[in-house]
């Protein structure tokens, strides 16, 4: 899991002040390009010091660099120790002893805190101070955290803070680097609530220079409307970059020339090179190089003993290029390309033509062909891009329509998506209509053209190509009827869809294009197309009979070899069976499908199928498994098809955390307002209305359960399996609005088997809960016993007339429906609150010895699925069962104290009476008040009850 530069940053603030203060100081050095965000770590570590020690910040200044001793004097200024003038005449070693014996004079408090900025700017002289300083004084109390900038850092002589840091037991060398795309992606979660593609990720870190200060300004400078189209969108605006200004180019720009030469050409390269082929493409060039100036600077780096060299970070490497002139990058990409071979070689010929021709055209569709054997799509789509950028008239037309189809065959067309407007001014044709139509599948953002597709469909034609080209268009119909809220043309779609593969070509030689051949599979895109129909069958059937439907027709699917089309026919299938209660059938097939995802071709449900696992492992496992696969899916969602999936991945890691106990920045509110106000709907929508009622529930705030979920809320939920209507019914029993609760627990039991599936808890959890709070107060009697208040948070309306005989009664079905709840023992988290309502309800009938076994269970299955929000209140209500019986003793009278001591030590009456010199009349007595007042059956349960009162029992 990749956590969010923020979050990992705090984490990391906590755990260097918690060092500090146990320790009793440290140095700290900070290190890393401009951008990477070290001012900002050294702010939040004075603030989460300032609590605890004085903290003086001094930032060294590039204007006083040249003057001795300015940044001491600066130090002082902060009241450090006096301030005083230096006399620069001085040596600095006197400095350093004077100002290290006014540390040890000052009345200074336990622990202090000094924070330095910019230390590459430090004077000369002030770095021999500190550097004789530093050493003698990390032991006295003093926490130094020092932040200097790469490559700066690396050739002053203050790197000895990094040395020392590294070296030191109370050091820490922290070196910040450029951002990488999985902590971009994160980090767009965190900010912005919405995931982001790798693609997209991989702009901003090359226009940014991976800068965390650039990219977070990028994403703060999305506006609201922006960021509410987050979650169907495939990139987002780049605003506020300039190459020009990239933090990581400062010291290339003062290289002298021949040194900036070596790094313009390994930057082209984008890859190591040897020093010779270096001055062999500036000697192409006809121009002087110079390697050692761009090393020295550590803008280049060198490996293998001198033998090749690279540009320190990749990101310099892009930063270069960006800011290279057209005609200066192409001439040092000619040069560069007789030294490659393979993909760099085409790239840099690509890089440096300034001509389409047909011996570049030949060179290109050959090295297409073979990255496309060897399914290199990334190269494949550099490759075209580049060669579009060269390429005119029917040359780019032909290009540009390849490429397209390959990203169609790859399901990466949300790469080309910026192409709309080059595809729709093509001539007409019914490979351009294809492709416009599959381009309008991919933007959700818009509504999808439908009468577009069914001018497409009805277009008369005898070319096997174009056949084959609406079977795909009647195929991606069919995915989009699925996608929406209405499935009532589901099954016409799925038979014009084939009828039109039937009317195609059966083999894929059958087609002239070979960039179309792949297209041809009817067998496995009609079995895909029955898979479909199953969703369908859910409105149409009852449970059973679909169960038996999914039995005829798994072996089907499982028996395919591995492919797309297997994962997308093991779909429907899955969701079938989540729909029908079958969740192990469900985990099982969506784990099979998980695991071909990493071995096949992109299917079309890859989002869909990743989230369904997901889901139901967190119904039926660990839950930090679950989160494991959540994040996972999370990650990969930026580059799925199915954009749909990426609410209810949030909604349910939301879900995840509130269950576990994990705080998340999640805007719930948010996401719910984005699902219900889309027209099309995925698997699960109602997760992250689900997951606010589980934030609500695991916080003890039933209001908060029944605000969110609202009947405004959900009115437009139509793929969903109403998980919210549980959490509902709970938060109204909690509330005493017995009535309603009554009526939406009827409601729920109508809708069992198809409507709504016991994955939040069963009906008779429901109904024993609502029965054990309508006859939970006032406090009741039942045969001699006297109740005590329920302590699970129900209500406590008034208890129907009837006397004991009806509140026995309620007692009994109470119990009858807890039996039957815990009799089903698949989702391990409403088990264990049942169980723990089961406790509750017992400790209300002083029932001790079974409201422990109860509350016992409970909280071993809340640990060991990692629902750790719920542990408290298990261990709460345990510790009132330890009470019950400490107060049960102090009931009794002093010679009833003294014969239940004896009975606890196992006396019989017999020996009882003979110690205590009474008659075994008066013993019997004594002994049936001691069983009652303990709430007792049997003479051998008082020990138990004694020694959790606190009372020695000795035999």
């Amino acid at each position: 899991m990749t956590l969010s530069p923020i979050r990992a940053r705090d984490r990391l603030v906590d755990d260097i002040c918690r060092r500090a203060v146990t320790e009793g100081g440290m140095l700290c050095m900070v290190t890393g390009f401009a951008g990477t965000g070290k001012t900002w770590l050294l702010r939040k570590i004075g603030e989460r010091m300032f609590p605890t020690s004085p903290v003086a910040f001094a930032t060294a200044d590039e204007f006083e660099k040249d003057a001795p001793y300015s940044f001491v004097e600066r130090l002082m200024s902060t009241g450090l120790a006096p301030f005083r003038v230096i006399d620069v005449h001085r040596s600095p070693i006197d400095i350093a002893r004077e100002s290290i014996a006014e540390f040890a004079e000052r009345d200074r408090p336990e622990l202090q805190t000094i924070i330095v900025d910019d230390a590459q700017w430090i004077d000369v002289e002030s770095r021999l101070v500190l550097r004789y300083m530093v050493p003698r004084v990390m032991g006295l109390g003093i926490f130094i955290v020092v932040a200097g900038r790469l490559p700066d850092i690396e050739a002053a002589p203050v790197s000895f803070f990094a040395d020392l840091a590294e070296s030191a037991p109370h050091g820490e060398n922290i070196v910040l680097e450029p951002l990488t795309v999985e902590e971009i992606q994160a980090l767009a979660v965190d900010v912005l609530g919405a995931s982001i593609s790798p693609f997209t990720a991989e702009t901003l870190r090359n226009a940014t220079g991976g800068s965390f200060l650039s990219v977070d300004s990028i994403f703060r400078r999305i506006t609201p409307q922006e960021r509410n189209k987050l979650h169907l969108l495939w990139d987002i605006p780049i605003r506020g970059v300039d190459p020009v200004h990239n933090p990581l180019l400062a010291p290339v720009f003062e290289l002298p020339d021949p040194a900036r030469l070596a790094v313009e050409i390994v930057s082209c390269a984008d890859t190591e090179l040897a020093p010779h082929v270096v001055r062999e493409v500036a000697a192409h060039l006809d121009e002087v190089v110079d390697i050692e100036p761009a090393v020295t600077a550590s803008v280049l780096t060198e490996s293998g003993f001198g033998s090749t060299v690279a540009t320190r970070h990749s990101l310099i490497a892009h930063a270069v290029r960006q800011t290279l002139p057209r005609e200066r990058a192409q001439a040092i990409y000619r040069a560069l390309a007789p030294s490659a071979h393979g993909f760099r070689r085409m790239w840099y010929t690509l890089s440096g033509a300034t001509e389409w021709n047909a011996e570049l055209a030949a060179a290109v569709e050959a090295f297409v062909t073979e990255a496309v054997r060897a399914r290199n799509f990334e190269a494949v789509n550099d490759v075209m891009r580049r060669s579009l950028d060269i390429a005119d008239g029917e040359a780019r037309t032909s290009l540009l329509i390849h490429l397209a189809l390959l990203n169609m065959q790859n399901k990466t067309v949300y790469s080309v998506l910026d192409l709309i407007d080059e595809f729709e001014a093509l001539p007409p044709s019914a490979v351009r209509e294809c492709i416009i139509l599959t381009i309008f599948a991919h933007r959700k953002d818009q509504e999808f053209p439908v009468h577009r597709l069914a001018e497409f469909l009805a277009v008369p034609t005898d070319s096997p190509e174009e056949r084959t080209l609406q079977a795909y268009a009647a195929f991606l119909e069919v995915i989009e009827i699925i996608r929406s809220q209405d499935f009532s043309d589901l099954g016409a779609a799925i038979d014009q869809a084939q009828a039109m593969i039937a009317r195609a070509p059966r083999h894929p030689d059958e087609v002239d294009n070979p960039a179309m051949r792949w297209m041809v599979a009817p067998a496995l895109c009609s079995l895909v197309l029955e898979a479909f129909r199953m969703l369908q069958l859910v409105l149409e059937l009852d449970a059973a009979t679909i169960s038996d439907r999914l039995d005829e027709f798994e072996p089907r699917v499982l028996g395919l070899e591995p492919s797309s089309y297997k994962i997308d026919a093991l779909t429907p299938l899955a969701v079938v069976a989540m729909t029908i209660g079958e969740i192990d059938r469900a985990r099982r097939l969506s784990g099979v499908g998980v695991d071909l995802l990493e071995t096949v071709r992109k299917p079309w449900a890859a989002g869909t199928m990743r989230l369904i696992h997901a889901h139901a492992f967190s119904l039926t496992g660990s839950l930090d498994e679950a989160a494991e696969l959540v994040v996972a899916a999370t990650e990969s969602s930026g580059s799925t098809i199915d954009v749909e999936t990426r609410l209810p991945l949030s909604g349910l890691q939301a879900w995840l955390n509130a269950a576990r106990g994990v705080p998340d920045f999640i805007d719930l509110e948010a996401q719910t307002h984005r699902q219900t106000a889309m027209s099309w709907q995925p698997y699960a929508a109602d997760m992250v209305i689900t997951a606010s009622c589980e934030r609500a529930r695991a916080h003890g705030d039933p209001d908060g359960v029944v605000a969110a979920s609202s009947p405004q809320k959900v009115r437009n939920l139509q793929g969903t399996q109403r998980g919210f209507l549980s959490y509902r019914a709970h938060a109204l029993i909690d509330l005493e609005r017995f009535d309603e609760a009554r009526e939406l627990i009827e409601a729920i039991d109508a809708a069992r088997s198809q409507g709504w599936q016991p994955y939040w808890g069963s009906v008779d959890w429901l109904r024993a809960r609502l029965v054990a709070a309508e006859c939970a107060a006032p406090r009741f009697e039942i045969d001699g016993v006297m109740g005590r208040d329920s302590v699970s948070g129900g209500g406590r309306g008034s208890v129907s007339s009837g006397g004991r005989s009806d509140k026995s009664k309620s007692v009994a079905e109470a119990e009858r429906h807890f039996d039957a709840a815990l009799g089903d023992d698949r989702f391990p988290l409403p088990r264990a609150l049942t169980l723990r309502d089961y406790g509750i309800f017992l400790i209300g009938l002083g029932d001790r010895d079974r409201a422990r076994s109860a509350l016992d269970h409970a909280l071993a299955i809340v640990r060991r699925i990692g629902a750790e929000a719920y542990a408290p209140g298990i261990v709460e209500a345990l510790g009132t069962v330890a009470k019950m019986g400490e107060n049960l003793v102090g009931t009794l009278t002093a010679r009833e104290l003294e014969i239940g001591r004896l009975l606890a030590r196992g006396r019989s009456n017999q020996e009882i009476a003979a110690e205590l010199f009474v008659s075994p009349a008066t013993v019997r007595y004594h002994v049936s008040n001691v069983l009652r007042k303990l709430q007792l059956k049997r003479r051998s349960e008082v020990a138990k009850v004694f020694q959790d009162a606190g009372e020695t029992v000795t035999r």
